[in-house]
């Protein structure tokens, strides 16, 4: 087996991981990870997306903080990423229903938008002649085009394009939220890295 290394993130102390001050909303409960070391967790697992399971390394300047305050730090952000995960989760559900929805209007209005817009297109050059009829069917067939596309694009987009992130975002967040967590502290003159 690969032993990857640990996402380090080095902070003054202990104190400095949990914003203790704000407030949780809901789904969260209890004290909060701090929003720039949440954002940085996230993104280093993100870009570790081969990796099957993560260790987090907390470094803190100074002597080893109690044991509990290790614990609280250990359940907050098991908590914290647990939550986010299934906010991840709902809005992946979420998006998948909108792009189902959005497909059903889509064909209804596809074939009452398409069927005179083809017949306009057919139909023109034979009953306007000339440069007119052109115009009015490359027009019509035109201006089809570019709605259909725009209405299309939604559903495509919420259907394919957008579960792949949704996705990798929720499966970041489980690794994190079951993640082994470190402490180790270091003396105010060791250099981080």
């Amino acid at each position: 087996m690969v032993d990857f290394p640990p996402i380090r993130v080095a902070l003054p102390s202990v104190d400095t991981v949990l914003d203790k001050d704000a407030s949780s909303p809901y789904p969260h409960a209890g004290p909060m990870l701090a929003e720039g070391i949440a954002e940085h967790l996230e993104n280093e697992a993100r870009a570790r997306d081969r990796e099957p399971t993560l260790t987090l390394e907390f470094s803190f300047e100074g002597p080893p903080a109690a044991s509990g305050a290790e614990a609280e730090v250990r359940d907050a952000v098991h908590r914290y990423f647990a939550t986010e995960a299934g906010r991840a989760d709902l809005d992946l559900r979420v998006n998948q229903r909108e792009g189902w929805i959005s497909m059903r209007i889509l064909i209804p209005l596809a074939v009452a938008f398409g069927i005179p817009a083809g017949l306009v297109y057919y139909f023109a050059p034979d009953y306007i002649h000339g440069f007119a009829g052109l115009v009015l069917a490359a027009g019509t067939l035109g201006t089809a085009v570019i709605v259909a596309w725009i209405w299309v694009w939604d559903p495509i987009e919420k259907l394919t394009f957008n579960p792949v992130s949704l996705k990798a975002r929720v499966n970041a967040l489980r690794k994190l939220s079951a993640a082994r967590i470190e402490f180790s502290y270091r003396s105010a003159a060791t250099p981080t890295t």
